[in-house]
């Protein structure tokens, strides 16, 4: 399904378009000039594409990957089955569930549970009601630090170099035979941050 202007029960007022009823399609993708509010619950059961900003007044499942070029609002909970990409911000008034990665290039702010399966990376403020859960791991504490030879990610008990994911206590004994052993330049990369890496958030 394509919506567009033209689109069955859409009403145009001065700043949006808004769709009153409850929606489930199989796929939809969204041409519209601006921002699109659903006073329901959106069902989408493959991928969902917006071209600007997108406001649901329920929830929102997409079985597949959602991309929004714009904003993207929820009055409830947000289940994505493949990655999730907004190029604005992202409020979420319950949980948000996502199976891949989520990239937020503005602000998220999730009021119940952060459930993240793949790699989070928000370049705006992060906030949750809730607990988070990001890369399989419930962790109170999340730090991604990107600008590396590989990504970093901080957790409360866990560090994440690359795809290499363990707690603090197997970075701290590793010996420099299994670091090398991780990676090519893995060794030097360790030997030069390993100190900051560990420091952060070690309570």
């Amino acid at each position: 399904m394509i919506i567009t202007k033209e689109t069955p029960g859409l009403i145009e007022d001065d700043f949006c378009y808004i769709y009153k009823d409850n929606l489930t399609v199989d796929r939809v993708k969204i041409k519209l000039d601006k921002m699109i509010i659903f006073e329901g619950d959106l069902e989408v059961k493959g991928y969902l594409k917006v071209g600007g900003s997108l406001e649901v007044g329920g929830s929102l499942k997409v079985g597949g990957s959602l991309e929004v070029k714009g904003d993207l609002k929820l009055g409830g909970w947000l289940i994505v089955g493949g990655w999730l990409k907004v190029k604005g911000y992202l409020k979420v008034g319950g949980s948000l569930e996502v199976e891949g990665d989520l990239l937020v290039k503005g602000d998220l702010k999730v009021e119940g549970d952060l459930k993240v399966e793949g790699d989070l990376k928000v370049e705006g403020e992060l906030k949750v009601g809730g607990s988070k859960t990001i890369c399989g791991i419930k962790t109170d504490f999340y730090l991604l630090v990107p600008d590396h030879y590989w990504p970093i990610y901080i957790f409360d008990n866990h560090v994440r170099i690359g795809c290499e994911l363990h707690t603090r206590k197997e970075w701290e004994s590793f010996s420099d035979e299994e670091i090398n052993q991780m990676a090519d330049e893995a060794l030097a990369f360790w030997k030069e941050n390993k100190e900051w890496i560990l420091s952060i958030n070690s309570g």
